[in-house]
């Protein structure tokens, strides 16, 4: 019965129109995202970059616009800021960035399609390419390939588009994955639970990229990391042969220690008088018995 009815469940979110138009939304994105290659990630980044910027200090400059005129007005005529309604002037300025916002990144995303598409060729090409079978993505260009993602995502979120193009520009292996096979896997019940944020591995990516995929080899090691005798050896087993290997630092402390034998080997007369130092600074029980009988006796003879 659970079976039948978490099938029906799935069956039934399949089938929702919202679901429906999300997951052809995901399709035509994985489609171009594939053809994208690290040139066109990071042309892509930019230009998300500066849709950000533009939606940033457009945003900033209508809040300015509108809720500093009134104190400057109020200060030019009586040498004051008292009686402004600060209030009321603030969400006015609120209101202001939020139009402002919108209105600055809609003019710089326009602008950043026209300059990948000056003559509108480009559109006029990818409205023919849709309802041609027999047009391939290797036969685009790079400004094609570039224009259509961006005709896609329209210019909504900038920054977090901006992040993931250039995060794939970095690692490609971080690209969202193909909806189709996340479908399948959520048909058959195969697809599994996503670990949260907290428990992955490595949640921030500190230790994992394309800078960590390399394994490198102990220091003076002559196999391999996936050969035979580095499988037979244990961990302590390859710190020995690193510490004990030419040029690291341990064999360096030993050619310096050994560099300087006066250090290591003393004379009978500096033994000596070691010893006539330590017996002045760690006497014994019956040097001291003595020495305390003369100081009482002195002070005696004294008295």
């Amino acid at each position: 019965m659970g079976e039948d009815s978490s099938s029906s469940e799935k069956a039934e979110l399949l089938s929702k129109p919202w679901f429906q138009d999300a997951y052809k939304s995901a399709v035509d994105f994985y489609k171009r995202d594939e053809q994208l290659d690290a040139r066109d990630r990071l042309e892509l980044s930019k230009a998300y970059q500066s849709i950000a910027r533009a939606q940033f200090l457009g945003g900033w400059l209508g809040f300015s616009c509108v809720f500093l005129p009134p104190f400057a007005y109020r200060y030019y005529k009586t040498n004051a800021v008292r009686g402004v309604r600060v209030p009321r002037n603030f969400m006015l300025g609120l209101l202001a960035m939020f139009v402002t916002t919108r209105w600055a990144g809609k003019y710089m995303y326009s602008r950043k399609l026209a300059g990948l598409d000056p003559d509108g060729s480009l559109a006029s090409r990818s409205s023919y390419e849709e309802h041609d079978e027999e047009a391939t993505p290797e036969s685009k260009t790079s400004l094609q390939r570039q224009y259509e993602m961006m005709k896609l995502l329209d210019g909504g979120f900038p920054a977090k588009w901006a992040a993931y193009f250039y995060m794939t520009y970095q690692n490609p292996g971080r690209r969202l994955p193909n909806p189709e096979v996340k479908l399948e896997q959520l048909k058959s019940g195969t697809s599994g639970r996503p670990s949260s944020f907290m428990n992955q591995r490595d949640p921030l990516q500190l230790y994992s990229g394309p800078a960590f995929d390399k394994k490198d080899t102990w220091p003076g090691s002559n196999t391999a990391p996936n050969g035979e005798e580095a499988a037979s050896r244990s961990s302590w087993d390859a710190v020995r042969q690193s510490t004990n290997a030419p040029g690291s630092s341990w064999d360096r402390v030993r050619q310096h220690n050994g560099s300087k034998p006066s250090r290591l080997h003393s004379t009978p007369e500096d033994r000596d008088e070691k010893e006539d130092v330590l017996s002045l600074d760690h006497p014994t029980q019956s040097e001291f018995d003595a020495l305390l009988e003369r100081e009482r006796k002195g002070e005696d003879d004294e008295l």
